[in-house]
């Protein structure tokens, strides 16, 4: 029994189901591999032909088990975060860590507004809609984090996998509670359950359309799907594992970071050089707006980490203003306002006595930064600096977009 805020309780009770696992040993290295595999992805040795089985305990709901506890979803098609929560044991285990395991997952995911169902294979799932999908997204990591964390502590295998897209709740029977829901459904459920086993357990597994939510907020990598401990027709090729909260960095201080050389890039360095030139200069009428695009990884951070270093060194007659977009992604147009914040620290007295505080809206901030460019602009050569600007707030990019078409 979980009982939260004093009113809302879930009783749930878990009864085991045996299983077999089916799979292959490299007996060079060790590493395990789905029968599919025929050498070792590791050590590249060929896989013995004779497959290894392994009988296992399932931990899953009972029979009893009423779809919907917790907190309802919203009648009809909603967009949703999707968690599913398997554990397994050995057949001469003792059951106590997956049972404690589960009661907690239970326990967290109403706690976060999740709604209890299960998924096709019988499994424990629960879903968040919440009005903001973000949020709905954050608190399905979040809790599977703390889950994961603590099979880590008691020795138990723990599969979790997170999926986000439409689900359908079907409207409750008549003469039944509005609180208990007949059916959740939805592909999304049967995809959460495949990325739970995409991989090995004791990791927090995520589908692309969920990684495009939380990236911001949360460190993750991405790996290829072996499927070692079941086989789905509908995993994705690729999904991403968690490994924790991004944790916040000085990104405006990494731009002014040139210690490690840059290797190669001169033809791109030489074509940045030659814009801001031709800027500075007024052989060109009117702004110039350049975007750096790579592949994570690619260099694009470094890159600009060495044209600053450079326009340091030859031209100290301009305004350079940065900002950094995976500082954000958060409050709507707080990019916008670390910008005019950046802004009014230059030496615009015409204007900054003007305004004693930022303005509160978009509108108002945006024509505040357009009067700033300006002003600027009659004085010296302005270069504003956006790092990662595709974790930005998508309110700011737009603001920005109009600020930055009237130059």
């Amino acid at each position: 029994m979980a009982r939260l805020n004093g009113s809302l309780s879930v009783k749930m009770e878990f009864e085991p189901e045996p299983g077999k696992r089916f799979f292959r040993r490299c007996r060079a290295c060790g590493a395990e591999w789905p029968v599919r595999v025929e050498y070792c992805e590791s050590c590249a040795a060929r896989l013995h032909p004779v497959w290894k089985t392994e009988n296992v305990l399932w931990y899953k709901p009972a029979g009893r088990f009423r779809t919907g506890a917790g907190r309802p979803l919203p009648e009809g098609i909603s967009e949703t975060t999707v968690l599913t929560v398997a554990t397994c044991g050995g057949i001469y285990d003792s059951d106590s860590a997956c049972l404690s395991l589960l009661e907690s997952a239970v326990r967290l995911a109403v706690h976060a507004g999740g709604t209890l169902t299960t998924g096709p294979g019988g499994h424990l799932v629960a879903c968040f809609a919440a009005r903001n999908l973000v949020k709905g997204s954050t608190d399905a990591v979040r809790c599977a984090i703390s889950l994961r964390n603590q099979s880590e502590e008691q020795g138990a295998r723990m599969f979790l996998g997170i999926n986000t897209g439409p689900v359908l709740s079907a409207l409750p029977l008549k003469g039944t509670s509005r609180d208990i829901q007949t059916g959740i459904l939805g592909r999304t459920i049967a995809h959460s359950e495949a990325v739970a086993f995409a991989v090995d357990p004791g990791m927090v597994i995520v589908s692309p359309s969920t990684f495009r939510i939380i990236a911001p907020r949360f460190e993750c990598y991405g790996t290829d799907s072996p499927g070692s401990w079941a086989t789905y027709r509908n995993v994705p090729p690729v999904v991403y594992i968690v490994k924790g909260p991004r944790q916040v960095t000085s990104w405006l201080g990494r731009l002014d970071d040139n210690l490690t050389g840059l290797a190669g890039r001169t033809e791109e360095l030489a074509s940045l050089s030659r814009y801001w030139e031709n800027t500075r200069s007024g052989r060109m009428l009117s702004g110039l707006i350049v975007h750096l695009v790579g592949e994570p990884g690619a260099g694009k951070s470094r890159l600009l980490q060495a044209f600053l270093s450079h326009l340091r060194k030859v031209d100290s007659n301009m305004v350079l203003v940065k900002a950094g977009g995976a500082n954000y992604g958060g409050r709507p147009g707080l990019l916008l306002e670390d910008l005019v914040t950046a802004f009014l620290r230059e030496n615009t007295p015409s204007v900054k006595g003007t305004y004693h505080s930022i303005p509160h809206t978009l509108t108002r901030q945006a024509r505040l930064l357009s009067r700033l460019l300006a002003e600027m602009d009659k004085r010296v050569p302005v270069l504003v600096v956006i790092d990662d600007v595709h974790w930005a707030d998508k309110e700011s990019i737009r603001a920005l977009g109009k600020v930055f078409s009237t130059f």
